[in-house]
């Protein structure tokens, strides 16, 4: 019975390690990530075409969008939202981590970001950086 005791006491202090390390280990960045590089017209062309074979290419993975500016506005937590011409009306709505990012409307940019998932016509990218 002591030793079941001891055995017992043992998984629970490990149990407590492992779940204080994982509570604890580093929130891992989209710019540390390997991003996968499509074009944001694609992208969106993608989601509207088969979204769950859309949703298992690249749901909660990293991509590099290339596009056009369409709008730079601000969301209800005052971070920065920069939309990508995906064409056909649907866009690529990047949320930007630094609120002080600088973009003008026209310009073509790369923006790396974590994909979100497909809302109506728009694609949603959180925890962009714009790399270009």
């Amino acid at each position: 019975m002591k030793k079941l005791l001891w055995i017992m006491l043992a998984l629970v202090v490990a149990g407590g390690i492992i779940g204080y390390y994982q509570w604890n280990k580093p929130h891992e960045k989209v710019e540390d990530m390997k991003g996968v590089a499509i074009d944001a017209s694609k992208l969106c062309a993608d989601f509207a075409a088969d979204e769950n074979k859309a949703n298992s290419t690249y749901l909660n993975k990293a991509l590099e969008t290339k596009g056009v500016i369409n709008d730079v506005s601000k969301n209800q937590d005052g971070g920065i939202v920069i939309a990508l011409d995906g064409g056909n009306g649907g866009s690529v709505q990047c949320t930007m981590r630094d609120k002080n990012v600088q973009a003008e409307t026209g310009k073509t940019v790369i923006i790396k970001g974590i994909c979100t998932g497909y809302i109506l016509s728009d694609v949603t990218l959180t925890d962009c950086v714009l790399e270009k």
